[in-house]
């Protein structure tokens, strides 16, 4: 039988993995807190500045009032400007397991048509390369359904993810007081800490990839899976701020994916929380102030969206505390 602090856990990340599919798309009511502004409330929610006021006729922008009520708008716009990608068809519950290449079918094409990642056929067909010939019979499903992404994560139970690495994350003596765990994307469809790292140090950075850890999307790692990046063991600053003061105590996290184009898969937000969760134990347990979550758009000294507009930033920041500034 589940702890009452273990089923409270898996409850909330039930939830939370629920409300993603949702978040950007529900209108709210926020009430004004102090040092609240349309800026700030826009980062929050993922909407526009014009948005906010567009839905709140009358609202001076500039005279807010503690406890005034603010509708935050659905998106609409975003909900229905065109996805860059087309989306996956559909597969019919009825589908057979086992697909039979027909001539033009290549391992993307048929992953889209049956919602499973490229990585998936090639682990089930034992692929080692992505060339199939016409006639082949690719099966499109494991033999067993695995378990759902909040089944057993958290902080009181088995993690799924972060048990692949977890004597990696474990080896190093916590040797700096990290306050922050700074989350950002790719920019990129595909990538993998040891490319990343190849693009890094031709751009000069002699510790190579900037990030602490990367997150794959099932592209060149598996969907939800966590690489450690060579700056954890040794407890290296990041390099993926613009402030070196800031890159000093700053735990990167990268998930691969483009988020202006398409959102992080289920798999992927999964995988950060137990990443976040148990980063903060581990530094906790060193006897450091747990760092805090920040998105690389809400502390990055110059302007940017990333983690990109379709992080669910909203979902995040419920769980973990949403940024507030110095």
């Amino acid at each position: 039988m589940l702890s009452g602090v273990r089923a409270w856990y898996l409850l909330t990340l039930s939830g939370l993995l629920s409300l993603l599919a949702v978040t950007d798309l529900r209108a709210t009511t926020h009430t004004i807190k102090p040092g609240d502004t349309l800026y700030s409330l826009s980062r929050v929610y993922g909407v526009s500045v014009n948005a906010i006021t567009a839905a709140n006729p009358g609202l001076d922008a500039t005279a807010l009032r503690v406890g005034q009520r603010v509708t935050i708008p659905d998106q609409a716009e975003r909900a229905a400007a065109p996805p860059a990608d087309p989306p996956p068809a559909p597969a019919t519950p009825s589908a057979p397991p086992v697909h039979v290449v027909k001539k033009g079918d290549t391992l993307t094409t048929i992953a889209r048509q049956r919602q499973v990642t490229v990585s998936d056929l090639k682990a089930w067909n034992r692929l080692a390369t992505a060339q199939i010939r016409v006639g082949q019979k690719l099966q499109t499903a494991a033999p067993s359904a695995p378990p759902a992404p909040s089944a057993g994560v958290g902080e009181t139970g088995k993690y799924l993810f972060v048990s692949k690495v977890k004597k990696q994350i474990d080896a190093p003596r916590i040797a700096r007081a990290w306050k922050y765990i700074v989350v950002h994307h790719s920019g990129s469809g595909s990538g993998n800490a040891r490319i990343f790292d190849y693009y890094h140090r031709s751009r000069g950075m002699e510790n190579g990839l900037a990030y602490h850890f990367v997150i794959g999307n099932g592209s060149e790692s598996g969907d939800g899976e966590i690489e450690v990046g060579g700056r954890w063991p040794r407890q290296l600053k990041g390099g993926h701020l613009r402030s070196d003061g800031q890159n000093e105590v700053a735990i990167g996290i990268c998930l691969v994916g483009n988020f202006d184009r398409e959102r992080p898969t289920r798999k992927q937000i999964a995988a950060l929380i137990e990443l976040v969760n148990y980063l903060g134990k581990r530094t906790a347990a060193a006897d450091y102030p747990r760092p805090r979550f920040v998105l690389h758009r809400d502390i990055n000294i110059r302007p940017t969206d990333c983690p990109g507009r379709n992080f669910p930033a909203a979902a995040m920041y419920q769980m973990f505390g949403a940024w507030q500034g110095e």
